[in-house]
């Protein structure tokens, strides 16, 4: 009858076949279960034989080295960015908070945590070992950690990015700034679109929460200069790329929104010279063959123009885009026909 009662118990923190889990075998031989968890294990234990092998093989192994075939998939584990690790664990998190901010980040790090316990738990399912589980709690201490700085600084310019992307569109006859942006036909002002600055505070608050953190972004900051040429606030982005420009790590990226901010101040050439400085870092570079051509089209070198499309039109791979440039094409024919004339 006690035995019956246990196992009634028992079916409370056990799996459904009523068999202790690796999960619980492991809380149990980490001393991690209550005093009154503990009794229902150890009850369960005294009349399931099954999960009395397993907790056997438990014991036996744990006093083994790690074998060839652990080793090996640890080291395969340690060639992986912690980048892309973190990436995973913090995809996986988001499935359950969607909308994650400051009062919730510490729900979000036990879960995170969780996740990457679990994670472990499931690299060797008959039992773990003294050198896989050293490894383990390492790898857990500086994954969460890691996690953690990466949340507050990079996961942040992330989620300004995917804002910015997700509602800014450029319109087909003006210079695109780098990144996945979408086109639109349709040109409209600042003043015009009130529901535009909604989008642009919650991605700059993104970019402020990272710098604010120890954010040290090449990348973040040209986002912050992207959201003051959309509000065509010239002065502070002019200022901001010239911090930038001085750094060695300049990208493609970074030449071509300069070229971007030039162009919208009217500067044609200026914004031609670092189109073509974007193209020599990145000779791929979609927007910065897109720009160049509309600052020769202003600048009168139809031909130039004409090429850049053409070479543009063969590297982009969005339909939208490349109408948009077949139009542009076809505009930039038609005005050199009327020069000609």
């Amino acid at each position: 009858m006690n035995s019956e009662k246990s196992n009634q118990k028992l079916s409370n923190t056990a799996p459904p076949e009523e068999h202790i889990s690796p999960e619980l075998m492991y809380e149990y031989l980490e001393g991690e279960l209550s005093q009154g968890k503990r009794r229902q294990v150890e009850a369960h234990l005294a009349t399931c034989q099954t999960c009395f092998q397993e907790l056997s093989l438990f014991l036996r192994n744990a006093l083994q080295p790690a074998t060839a075939a652990e080793e090996a998939a640890l080291a395969k584990i340690s060639r992986i960015t912690r980048e892309e690790q973190i990436t995973k664990i913090l995809t996986a998190v988001s499935q359950e908070c969607a909308v994650v901010n400051e009062s919730g980040k510490f729900k979000v790090l036990k879960k995170l945590f969780a996740h990457i316990k679990l994670d472990w738990l499931k690299f060797e399912r008959r039992g773990w070992r003294p050198a896989v589980a050293i490894t383990s709690l390492v790898v857990l201490i500086v994954a969460l950690a890691f996690s953690v700085h990466y949340y507050r600084t990079d996961y942040k310019i992330r989620q300004a990015e995917n804002i910015l992307q997700t509602n800014h569109r450029v319109y087909i006859e003006d210079v695109r700034l780098a990144g996945d942006y979408k086109p639109t036909g349709i040109s409209m002002l600042m003043d015009e679109a009130d529901e535009k600055l909604v989008y642009l505070d919650q991605a700059k608050s993104r970019l402020e929460q990272a710098f604010e953190n120890g954010a040290e972004s090449l990348k973040g900051q040209r986002l912050l200069s992207q959201i003051y040429i959309i509000e065509k606030d010239f002065k502070k982005a002019d200022s901001l790329f010239a911090h930038l420009k001085a750094d060695s790590k300049a990208s493609a990226a970074l030449y071509n929104d300069v070229g971007v901010l030039a162009y919208q101040e009217n500067d044609w050439q200026r914004a031609a010279e670092y189109f073509e400085l974007a193209l020599k870092k990145d000779a791929q570079m979609r927007e910065a063959y897109y720009n160049l051509a509309l600052a020769n089209m202003q600048q009168e070198d139809f031909k130039k123009a004409i090429l850049m499309l053409q070479k543009y039109v063969l590297l982009e791979n969005d339909k939208a885009w490349i109408n948009a440039a077949l139009n542009l094409l076809n505009k930039i024919q038609d005005e050199e026909t009327i020069k000609k004339q």
